[in-house]
């Protein structure tokens, strides 16, 4: 004996029919329906609509609701890599904008204490000289020292050693204007003059 179904319409429960049934009673919630042609039709309908509902199982259900759940989480990570990127491209350029201030800055303090150097420097030089010339550096550096104490000159003729412009100015005193010294610079750290050393040249 072949069996058929209807879906109950009251609860949607499937019904099973025996051929030549004409009343048939859903067990679930008693509603009960003749069988005619249209419900065979139905019953038709209804077989075709359980196979596919038998296709739609608990599995592919959660993978359509999973499916756009991991869209939006890769969108997200993919927001979230761009905005770090960006961030780190960011604080990078940053980070070259300062290092570059911080050159430029070194860069024009080099350049400011060459210039003062250059200046300071500029009224001593090394090597064998006659007296007078040697009594126009030491006249300088009586300037210097009366002016500009932070970076006084120390100068060695003899047995003195001295940095005073009145010790500096006996010392000149001492030469003789067209006998030979020797004339010895020193220099500090950054490059100034620190010491001005006269020998006589025998």
């Amino acid at each position: 004996m072949k069996l058929n179904g209807i879906r109950c319409k009251s609860c949607g429960a499937s019904i099973k029919i025996k051929e030549g049934d004409k009343n048939v009673t859903c067990p679930y919630c008693n509603n009960t329906y003749t069988i005619d042609d249209e419900n065979k039709n139905e019953t038709s309908k209804t077989k075709s609509s359980a196979q596919i509902n038998k296709t739609v199982t608990p599995q592919l259900m959660i993978l359509l609701i999973m499916i756009p759940i991991i869209i939006v989480v890769n969108i997200a990570i993919i927001a979230g890599v761009v905005t770090s990127r960006s961030r780190s491209v960011s604080n990078k350029v940053s980070s070259q904008v300062e290092n570059s201030k911080v050159e430029q800055k070194k860069e024009q303090e080099k350049r400011k204490l060459q210039t003062e150097v250059f200046g300071f420097n500029m009224f001593y030089s090394s090597g064998t000289k006659i007296g007078g010339n040697v009594g126009y550096q030491l006249d300088h550096v009586i300037t210097s020292n009366k002016t500009n104490k932070d970076r006084a000159i120390t100068v060695k003729y003899q047995e003195t050693q001295t940095t005073s412009p009145d010790e500096i100015l006996q010392i000149k005193k001492k030469l003789k204007e067209f006998d030979n010294y020797e004339v010895i610079l020193n220099y500090d750290d950054d490059g100034f003059v620190k010491e001005l050393i006269v020998e006589e040249v025998k």
